[in-house]
């Protein structure tokens, strides 16, 4: 496949569906998409900048249709990756864009991560190490790699679009969640790589694939949202608890409850209008209470009782087994317990404002719990597991000279 085809198949599957497929007027390609009964052709627009310079004054050019883009993006440095319900311009002439907010996006097709570095040659010297920390300790890999000036944009497309719908009482819960996911991606990133910018938009411009700046690409490596979120919560929660340990033992004093007998989890377990969300829905929210179970050392058993009463209250139940797998991930080992980030974004998304007041304020002294040690309890973490495997292999080692 040539460099330019294989452009535009990036571009294509960046942008899923979120463009028409042909210009509204003086389109050089046979329009069928109307006479195909069931074919959606989606209203949505993105920008595109013809140089950084002209980026950062918002100096750019509004896309509706992927055949503009096609046309176009030789000759541009910048997108939006991310596609928007309208783009307008401020000025009579064309020239300066808005509207590119995270208030306004239509879809959500892909996170970037942008790494610098000083110089073409350190960015050059620095790509297998790029490539070890893209691949998310080999759980994920990512779908396309570009050449900056002096770095890399890292592109994890998702396989399908994230549509950004307005909650009842105003939020954008699958904004919410992408940025989460965001977070973690960078902090991940910037633990490994200094040169990471942590303060990018998550939802900004990027650099556009062309034929001279297409370093990786492999269309079949796209990313599950799902996946990635359950990612993101297992990151976010390795941290809090890393935090926790390195709090000094004078604050032992204020250790607290079992999370299973804080607010905030009666809170959410008394709500039954959760419903299927992207981001933060039923199965976010069984999930978190069950990392509650686990945490406070509630039997996967008992843990199975409570959530399925839970679930079965739901004006809009999941399927048993659905409930059954999601404890069962949660009692995995792979977790240590619910973090306060998604319980936050929870409590946002299905509590009213008032009662969220109360419930944070009245757990917010008691948030944090202090792992015991091994010895006293009950479940094992995999990293420990993990542990305990090296070790033996490394006395085997030793012994057996082999």
């Amino acid at each position: 496949m040539s460099a330019m085809k294989t452009a535009q198949q990036a571009i294509d599957l960046i942008l899923h569906q979120g463009l028409r497929e042909t210009k509204a007027q003086h389109s050089n390609v046979l329009k069928l998409e109307k006479t195909i009964p069931g074919k959606q052709n989606k209203q949505g627009a993105i920008a595109m900048y013809r140089s950084k310079a002209q980026m950062s004054k918002s100096w750019g050019t509004i896309y509706t249709s992927k055949e503009a883009v096609y046309d176009n993006y030789t000759n541009s440095t910048h997108w939006t990756p991310n596609v928007f319900n309208y783009l307008t311009y401020t000025d009579a002439t064309k020239h300066y864009v808005k509207g590119a907010k995270e208030q306004n996006l239509s879809q959500i097709n892909t996170l970037v991560v942008d790494v610098d570095y000083r110089d073409v040659e350190e960015r050059q010297a620095k790509f297998a190490e790029v490539w070890d920390t893209a691949m998310l300790d080999v759980q994920f890999l990512p779908t396309l790699i570009l050449a900056t000036t002096k770095g890399y944009h890292i592109y994890y497309v998702f396989d399908e679009p994230v549509f950004v719908r307005r909650h009842a009482n105003g939020k954008l819960p699958a904004v919410r969640a992408a940025k989460a996911i965001a977070k973690s991606l960078k902090q991940y990133y910037a633990q490994k790589l200094p040169a990471v910018d942590v303060t990018c938009n998550s939802f900004g411009i990027f650099r556009v694939p062309r034929p001279d700046n297409i370093e990786y690409f492999e269309p079949k490596m796209t990313v599950d949202f799902q996946a990635l979120m359950t990612w993101s919560i297992n990151f976010a929660n390795d941290q809090h608890q890393i935090k926790a340990q390195t709090i000094q033992r004078s604050f032992k004093a204020r250790r607290t409850s079992r999370q299973i007998d804080q607010p905030w989890f009666q809170a959410l377990i008394n709500q039954t209008d959760i419903d299927q969300n992207v981001g933060y829905g039923r199965h976010n929210t069984i999930f978190t209470l069950a990392l509650a179970c686990y945490s406070s050392n509630v039997s996967q058993v008992k843990c199975f009782d409570i959530l399925d009463e839970f679930n079965s209250n739901l004006t809009h139940p999941l399927a048993t087994q659905h409930v059954q797998k999601v404890i069962c991930d949660a009692y995995s080992g792979q977790f240590h317990a619910a973090s306060r980030e998604y319980v936050n974004a929870l409590l946002e998304t299905w509590v009213p404002d008032a009662d969220r007041r109360v419930y944070l304020q009245r757990s917010q002294t008691t948030w944090y719990k202090y792992a015991k040690p091994r010895s006293e309890r009950v479940n094992s973490h995999v990293h420990e597991w993990q542990a305990d495997l090296m070790t033996y292999f490394n006395q085997r080692i030793f012994r057996d000279n082999n």
